[in-house]
């Protein structure tokens, strides 16, 4: 199994394998953040409606409602795909001919927006690793079977759950480069989608720690480039 890294600057201690350095001309991290942003906002619009009886109110968030699409729809069509087309291939590593890779497969199936999403959030990530990178609900670190790994969630249509698993690889710079690592490095390991309100089995948990294990256990690292 062929893992996909992410760079972030070195002097940040955490790196993600990327051809550009965070903040160069086409990034398209603060466009889709933007973007974030507003979905975060409808949905708030969304979880009122559904518990507000109050005609007039009801009246007021289907108007605000309607603001917060057209703005959705409006950083989508004029920053956030623009910004997508043609970084795919610098932003995510590219298959390796010695194996697959589970997480450009996990991101070849995801709606277009959500990619954008995960995406963006990793080098939001990589520009400011933990703990200056707060998360915001987008990124977190996992606990108990799943200590070690990071977990980056995005929301789909439908809100449909979707999530990459990480593992920060940070050590001194003679034991990243052991590991065939430029510098500290987030390595996605794979991802996962569910329904909303659902959760991930122990069977599903056990599946990413194995590629997990078989990453670690490769030295140097197998990174697709």
């Amino acid at each position: 199994m062929t893992t996909s890294t992410r760079p972030v600057p070195a002097k940040t201690g955490i790196a993600i394998s990327n051809d550009e350095e965070p903040g160069t001309e086409g990034s398209y991290a603060g466009p889709v953040l933007a973007l974030l942003d507003d979905r975060a906002r409808t949905e708030r619009i969304l979880d009122r409606l559904e518990v507000t009886e109050d005609l007039t109110e009801r009246a007021d968030l289907a108007s605000e409602l309607v603001r917060a699409a057209s703005r959705h729809e409006y950083v989508v069509e004029r920053a956030v795909l623009p910004a997508l087309e043609g970084q795919r291939a610098s932003a995510t590593c590219q298959p390796a001919a010695d194996g697959p890779v589970p997480t450009d497969d996990f991101l070849d199936d995801c709606p277009v927006k959500v990619r954008a999403q995960l995406l963006a959030v990793l080098d939001a990530v990589a520009e400011a690793p933990p703990p200056q990178f707060s998360g915001g609900g987008r990124w977190e670190a996992m606990h108990g079977e799943m200590g070690g790994h990071c977990e980056v969630r995005s929301q789909g249509p439908k809100r449909e759950q979707f999530r990459l698993f990480c593992i920060l690889e940070s050590a001194e710079p003679e034991e990243l480069h052991r590991r065939g690592l430029p510098g500290p490095a987030i390595a996605v390991i794979t991802g996962m989608r569910k329904p909303w309100m659902t959760t991930f089995g122990p069977r599903d948990y056990a599946g990413v720690r194995a590629l997990s294990d078989d990453y670690l256990g490769t030295m140097p690292r197998r990174i697709a480039r």
